[in-house]
């Protein structure tokens, strides 16, 4: 009985809502019904443009590229060159995110499309047409100095100069190794200018610089390494001295030699203290003691 109650209210509760439905439930007289209708808000109309519209650049080269959305909140694009999102080496590459981003062209020439597709309603791109020409002039590399003869142990410095190219950074070899070594002489420094060492034998040595933008493109310069110098005896003095335990003593360097030599020696005590410039402390305990100047060249 309870449940069967609540069915005829149901049932009520439908009929009424019925009648209302098709004639006007109003305090007036029999006035036709009316309902409220919400008033379209009409299409969305989304714009999109890129520029420029086209351009040309040679290989490697690059290009900004703008893309305006217009008609929604959500201003987003995504790139695309040649259907590949953001590009690849073989048709160039998209630098960047947004609405701003940078096309840098491939080393093949060709016509490439370009095309920025609104996030907001993926129907919606623009495209941009990018022509990949060869560069007019050929990238060249000049080192100086291209000849040089060097004494054992000595330096030069080296200047490379790259042209016809954006790109000016090099390379650096000496007989084939990037930093050199004990046997050919070692490089220091990088970009356009290195210096090198000769090494402590005589002989000929190749350095070479290499276009980073073309590796096709290099410059060398020939080395002859020479012993122009020879150091011919190093003397000390004093050569005897008594001193008291603890005590000091200055001590000098004679180096005679040929040519253009170095007079340089370092300083070595069995048992006592040298400074590098020959300051001598004696130990602490008597006995005999040998001190050493060695020439730095030979």
């Amino acid at each position: 009985m309870h449940v069967g109650s609540i069915q005829v209210r149901l049932m009520g509760v439908f009929a009424i809502g019925l009648i209302c439905s098709l004639i006007a439930c109003s305090g007036g007289g029999g006035g036709a019904a009316s309902a409220a209708v919400p008033a379209s808000s009409g299409p969305v109309n989304i714009g999109l443009a890129v520029t420029p519209k086209s351009s040309a650049i040679t290989t490697g080269d690059s290009v900004p590229l703008t893309a305006t959305v217009s008609g929604t909140s959500n201003t987003a694009v995504t790139w695309s060159v040649d259907g590949i999102p953001n590009g690849n080496a073989t048709v160039g590459t998209i630098s960047g995110t947004g609405g701003t981003v940078t096309y840098v062209a491939p080393n093949i020439e060709g016509s490439y499309i370009l095309t920025a597709t609104s996030l907001a309603d993926s129907s919606i791109k623009a495209t941009s047409t990018v022509v990949v020409n060869a560069p007019s002039t050929v990238v060249s590399v000049a080192l100086s100095p291209g000849v040089t003869t060097l004494g054992t142990g000595a330096s030069q410095s080296f200047i490379a100069t790259v042209s016809n190219s954006a790109v000016t950074d090099v390379t650096w070899t000496i007989d084939g190794l990037t930093v050199g070594n004990a046997t050919v002489g070692a490089l220091i420094g990088n970009g356009s200018s290195v210096t090198y060492t000769a090494p402590t034998n005589a002989g000929d040595h190749l350095l070479v610089v290499t276009s980073v933008a073309d590796p096709t493109k290099t410059a060398s310069a020939s080395i002859t390494v020479a012993v122009t110098a020879s150091i011919t005896s190093v003397a000390v003095s004093p050569g005897t001295l008594s001193l008291n335990t603890g005590a000091t003593n200055q001590f000098s360097a004679t180096v005679a030699g040929t040519g253009s030599y170095s007079s340089g020696v370092t300083w070595t005590a069995q048992k006592g203290t040298i400074t590098s410039t020959g300051l001598y402390t004696a130990p602490g305990t008597a006995g005999s003691d040998v001190v050493t100047a060695k020439s730095t060249q030979d």
